[in-house]
């Protein structure tokens, strides 16, 4: 009985100590598992950051490039041919400058001389009917008498060069066609000197 009471005594400290180490055991595998699936995660998750870190500098590089790429344009084609543009441009409004003040000098110089040939209140000289010439009209007949232009002989002496003068003068409608005008006034004056 008593060698009973002991063989029984041992089995339950055998059984209890065997759960615990058992338990023990489960719960050591179970952190295990516990540590290891997290360790996967965040394996998973280092990859993860490790394949955009990549994309983000595979774009950053592409970025870089494309910037020294326009960079390396700009400085070496776009800005020198804005600088020459530049240039192009203060040279023709220089010459366009230089071109009006030609203009205005020559348009003042051919007023006064005209002028002076055939004074406007002289009485050798009486204004002829510039509107008989087709395409002036009663404004430009005005503005050409202005400039001392008063005779048909006059507008038939013009060079091509005096009529381009003439019209940067004028503020109003062109000047008709200058063989058509010049022919015109050739024979209005003509007409006008056999009529004499």
């Amino acid at each position: 009985m008593y060698y009973l009471a002991l063989q029984m005594i041992g089995f339950l400290l055998t059984a209890t100590l065997s759960g615990i180490c058992l338990g023990w055991w489960f719960k050591g595998t179970r952190i295990a598992w516990q540590c290891q699936h997290k360790q996967q995660q965040q394996k998973y998750k280092l990859q993860y950051a490790n394949s955009q870190l990549c994309q983000l500098k595979t774009q950053y590089q592409h970025a870089q490039q494309q910037i020294e790429k326009y960079t390396r344009h700009f400085n070496s084609s776009g800005h020198t041919q804005y600088l020459k543009i530049c240039e192009e441009l203060r040279k023709s409004q220089r010459e366009n400058k230089q071109l009006r003040a030609e203009i205005h000098k020559n348009t003042e110089h051919r007023s006064h001389t005209t002028t002076a040939k055939y004074p406007m209140h002289s009485s050798d000289y009486f204004r002829d009917d510039l509107k008989k010439i087709e395409g002036i009209n009663p404004k430009i007949e005005q503005q050409l008498n202005s400039l001392g232009i008063l005779k048909y002989q006059q507008i038939a002496d013009l060079s091509v060069k005096d009529v381009e003068l003439v019209a940067s003068y004028l503020n109003s409608p062109p000047l008709p066609d200058y063989q058509c005008m010049v022919q015109t006034a050739r024979e209005l004056s003509r007409s006008q000197f056999q009529a004499a």
